[in-house]
């Protein structure tokens, strides 16, 4: 009995839930183990992502996809306040004023932060 070679265990490993058992069952009975594998792998051709590059590929793409409006402005909603205070904080660190409904709110934030 031959061993499957390793895009043949990968096809397999999509398909059946132990390709080595598998395998071991084809060539245990008295069918044509080789036309048993051609068969099985034929019956789900294009049914899943061939290979290990293109599967990589499809990842790749996903990844350098340009972010939407809507995820730009979340992440700027998340960083924009702490700049806010930091700029709040060097300028009355630095003898300006700021206008006291920002100085409040700033104070806030600081407050939830650190007892959150």
């Amino acid at each position: 009995m031959r061993e499957l070679t390793t895009e043949e265990h990968d096809a397999l490993a999509k398909i059946v839930a132990d390709p080595v058992a598998w395998w071991t069952n084809a060539t245990a009975s008295k069918v044509d183990e080789e036309a048993a594998l051609t068969a099985k792998l034929a019956r789900w051709e294009g049914k899943f992502t061939d290979t290990k590059a293109e599967r990589d590929a499809i990842e790749e793409a996903e990844r350098n996809k340009p972010l939407t409006f809507e995820q730009k402005m979340r992440a700027s909603d998340a960083i924009l306040p702490r700049y806010a205070e930091d700029l709040a904080d060097a300028l009355v660190a630095n003898g300006g004023t700021i206008p006291a409904a920002l100085a409040t709110k700033v104070a806030d934030k600081k407050a939830l932060r650190s007892n959150g």
